[in-house]
């Protein structure tokens, strides 16, 4: 779909992600926190923690590094990317799904709109965009 429909509404969906350490002192057991917004929230709405405009939509496992031999490397590595982007997959589908049909949504002033969400951003620094999106030697396009 190339033009919104006479009236209908975009809604910019907004993805963060962050690594956290599943327990102290447990070596490399960590995973990636998953967060979703929506972007057309005010700016003084969404910086109140009371609010709850962001929620923790995943949280992916990242498998522990196989130290030794190289040639049992690889295949981790293939599988941990391909887990990876199915989880993206999963994670994104719902949203996917309703790119040409939109939805309807119901407004505190009791009107019903026409709504087409779309992926917008994903926010992480440069380290974690690279991990979790495999960047690092060449591209994995996961969607």
């Amino acid at each position: 779909m190339d033009r919104l429909p006479q009236g209908a509404r975009l809604i910019p969906i907004i993805f963060a992600s962050d690594v956290t350490f599943l327990i102290n002192f447990s070596e490399d057991k960590k995973a990636w926190l998953i967060y979703m917004t929506i972007g057309n929230i005010l700016l003084r709405t969404m910086n109140k923690a009371s609010k709850n405009t962001t929620v923790l939509l995943a949280l992916l496992p990242i498998a522990p590094k196989m130290l030794g031999v190289v040639t049992r490397d690889a295949p981790q590595m293939q599988v941990k990317n391909e887990s990876h982007c199915d989880l993206i997959k999963e994670i994104f589908a719902p949203i996917v799904s309703l790119k040409n049909c939109g939805l309807k949504v119901a407004y505190a002033n009791r009107t019903v709109q026409l709504c087409f969400p779309s992926l917008s951003d994903w926010i992480a620094d440069d380290l974690e965009n690279v991990t979790l999106h495999d960047i690092q030697e060449r591209s994995v396009r996961c969607l």
